[in-house]
Parts: structure tokens; sequence; C-alpha cells
């Protein structure tokens, strides 16, 4: 990038100055001064345009990895909402097993209690019915 430096003001900016301070003692002396002061100011736009095109190429190009990335983490957040969710269905589906278990588990301890006086178990069956 040095030589953007020397158009936006290095060299050819001291090179003007020179330029404009020369005494014009004839015409084509003058007419010379003009004419490469015209060409150092059109080399000045120039690189002015070049200079800006790459600031908009470099906007561009950080617009882009920024819109990447946010890409990416909204695809982060979706995956773990479904995590959560899947996971939120287990601990359904496992309350609901350890409850079960625990019905069977007393049903069991009834009958057998049941069965150790010798006496019918009705309400035991009311008991399963209600879980």
């Amino acid at each position: 990038m040095r030589g953007h430096s020397q158009v936006c003001g290095g060299v050819h900016g001291y090179a003007l100055l020179r330029l404009s301070a020369l005494t014009c003692a004839s015409a084509s002396v003058c007419s010379l001064a003009q004419a490469a002061t015209r060409l150092l100011r059109g080399v000045q736009q120039h690189a002015q345009l070049l200079v800006a095109g790459e600031g908009r190429a470099m906007q561009q190009l950080v617009a882009t990895a920024v819109e990447t990335q946010m890409r990416r983490l909204e695809l982060k957040l979706r995956h773990l909402d479904d995590l959560g969710a899947l996971l939120r269905k287990e601990r359904a589906h496992l309350e609901r097993s350890r409850h079960e278990a625990r019905a069977l588990s007393l049903a069991e301890g009834s009958r057998a209690c049941w069965a150790r006086y010798g006496l019918r178990s009705t309400r035991v069956k009311t008991a399963t019915a209600i879980v």
C-alpha cells in the first residue's frame, strides 16, 4: 500500500507544491507546469477512487463474514433448542416410568400383605385402577 500513501499526499503532493512555486519565465515552462499539475491531480484522483473501491470491497467482505457467523450461531441455537426439547421429552418419560414402577411396587407390597393374612385384595384393584 506504499503507492497509495505516496499518491495521496506523499511524493506527488510535494511535487505539486514545487510546481506551483516555479516562476513562469516563459509560456512553455508555465504550460509544462500546468500540464504536470493536471497530470498529478489526475493520478491523485485515480488513487482516491482505488482507495474508495478497496474500502467498499473490505466493508462487503466484513459484512459477509458477520452474516456467516450469525447464520452459524442461529443454527447452533436451533440445535440446542431441539436438544432441550428432546431432553424434556425424555425426562417426562422417565418420570412416568418412575411413577409406574413405584405404583407397581406398592401394589405388589399390598398384595403380599393381603396374601400373608389370607384376605382378599379388593382394595388393591381399586388402587391400581387409580394409577
